[in-house]
């Protein structure tokens, strides 16, 4: 669905969501609700636990990537993945770098670790 601020939308997804749960007897968790933002992903959710009410068998609701991450936590072992596997952005990564560097003698200045990563 593609609309201006203040349209509906949200209000249109939690009331469909919650017709398929509770009219057509659809399994919410079978539904997935994509956002692009985290405060829509969150605002989202809790209007259909408003709804359907809190319970571990919810919708999915989130970003892509947060709906992504939390199907490989779930099942990226079958891919090789441990569980608890960790996700690290830009600064985690020249971080890492810098002290790999610095543990094999290497200069380790920011500026070379970027360069090397």
């Amino acid at each position: 669905m593609l609309a201006g601020a203040g349209s509906g939308k949200t209000r249109v997804i939690t009331h469909r969501i919650a017709w398929l749960v509770q009219e057509a007897g659809v399994s919410p968790g079978g539904i997935v609700a994509v956002t692009f933002t985290n405060r829509a992903a969150r605002e989202m959710r809790e209007r259909v636990e408003r709804i359907l009410g809190a319970g571990a068998d919810n919708p999915w609701i989130g970003t892509f990537h947060g709906l992504c991450l939390r199907m490989l936590r779930r099942d990226g072992e079958r891919v090789g993945l441990a569980p608890h596997f960790a996700i690290y952005d830009r600064d985690d990564q020249v971080a890492l770098v810098r002290r790999l560097l610095r543990d094999e003698g290497v200069d380790d200045t920011a500026s070379s670790a970027r360069t090397f990563l």
